[in-house]
């Protein structure tokens, strides 16, 4: 679309206190009504008009478009003036990395406030931050990222941190409702790539065999702080597959803290990677298992309190130089704390472990630790356990 007049934008100007450049503000309104002086009833048409800094305001409406920010508009702002009544609707025909919001490698941008949506046939991503951009993306609600129907498919993702071929982005994610969405709500991917993902609500679609949905997945070496969330229903019914609130692949540095994960196939599930750490979440109802630690070296499990489960509270496999302690593992319809494998010099003390259907506690690794395993197990208090010598 066009500029709504042939006034020219306001331009960038001086400050009579100090001399600075004084940012701009530019008004957005898709019909007029709210602003009736806009200049721009597209949001690209703003961004493409804005300086570096400036604030982008957009009115109540409906917007059909994809919006990208490119890596010569620092410090941008883009904000809906009441929070999401600002509507960015996917095109039905999508063009580029097929995402609705585009940060291509611009630095320090702020979405704020906007409902962000789909259906499209050709939707790959709500929001994608790549090529080396950073953004806070907060209060917005992300929903419908998906074609008509669930299906199938492995895309779909409400907010994606870095990108294909190596791609890099940093992110913080703050007080956002993402939701509906075909495969999962955040990626963080790609060695270079950190979010902090906080309080932000993540609902998947519930047990279903058509995807393995995740609520939030970093891979291969990104890293992430993902704090005080609320992460829901991703449970996959078929087969070959499993759905977690959160996954982690050969990730980088991870703090994983103060969660709410309910009613998911897997609650949390690292797998590879080092140097994770997991305290103060709540972890109930999860199909499969509670936590699961597979092949990770150096990890901290504290203070967790994890219900519910259909298998074990906490599943570990292949680990090692691991602590685990001051968590409360109960009411699981298999094991409390369960160790396999080649795990070893795991620290286990100071656990409540009780009340779970088949042990509270199992290990049955072999070495020179407690009761002939290859971990200590020390000052927990446990119900039932299959050797005798754990303690």
């Amino acid at each position: 679309m066009m500029m709504r007049s042939r006034l020219a934008p306001r331009l960038l100007t001086l400050s009579p206190l100090d001399d600075r450049i004084v940012p701009a503000v530019l008004l957005v309104d898709d019909d007029g009504a709210q602003y009736p002086n806009a200049l721009y009833d597209t949001i690209q048409d703003a961004v493409d008009a804005a300086d570096p800094g400036d604030t982008i305001k957009v009115a109540a409406g409906f917007y059909d478009e994809q919006v990208t920010i490119p890596d010569d508009k620092d410090g941008l702002t883009i904000r809906s003036d009441k929070p999401y009544l600002a509507v960015i609707q996917a095109p039905l025909a999508m063009t580029g990395s097929k995402a609705i919001v585009l940060v291509d490698g611009a630095s320090r941008v702020t979405l704020r406030g906007f409902t962000i949506t789909g259906p499209s046939p050709d939707i790959d991503f709500g929001v994608q931050v790549t090529n080396g951009g950073s953004a806070t993306i907060r209060d917005n609600l992300i929903t419908g990222i998906r074609g008509a129907t669930l299906t199938g498919a492995q895309t779909g993702i409400g907010v994606v941190i870095g990108g294909a071929d190596g791609a890099t982005g940093t992110a913080d994610l703050f007080k956002n409702v993402i939701t509906d969405y075909q495969k999962g709500g955040v990626i963080v991917a790609n060695e270079g790539s950190r979010a902090t993902i906080r309080d932000n609500t993540i609902v998947g679609a519930g047990p279903t065999d058509l995807v393995a949905q995740n609520g939030i997945q970093v891979s291969d070496g990104a890293r992430a702080v993902i704090a005080g969330n609320d992460i829901l229903n991703h449970a996959y019914t078929g087969e070959g597959a499993e759905a977690a609130g959160i996954v982690t692949a050969d990730a980088g540095t991870l703090v994983i803290s103060d969660n709410k994960i309910a009613g998911n196939q897997d609650g949390i599930l690292v797998e590879g990677g080092s140097g994770v750490t997991i305290f103060g979440n709540k972890v109930t109802d999860s199909a499969l298992d509670g936590i699961v630690l597979s092949d990770v070296t150096g990890a901290v499990v504290l203070n967790n309190r994890v219900t519910g489960s259909g298998r074990d509270g906490i599943f570990v496999v292949d680990t090692f130089n691991a602590v685990f302690v001051g968590n409360h593992v109960r009411n699981n319809d298999r094991d409390g704390l369960h160790v396999e494998g080649t795990s070893k010099n795991l620290a286990i003390f100071g656990n409540q472990l009780r009340g779970n259907t088949r042990f509270d506690a199992f290990d049955d690794t072999t070495g020179n630790g407690t009761a002939g395993t290859a971990n200590f197990w020390f000052g927990n208090s446990i119900g039932t356990k299959n050797r005798a010598g754990l303690k």
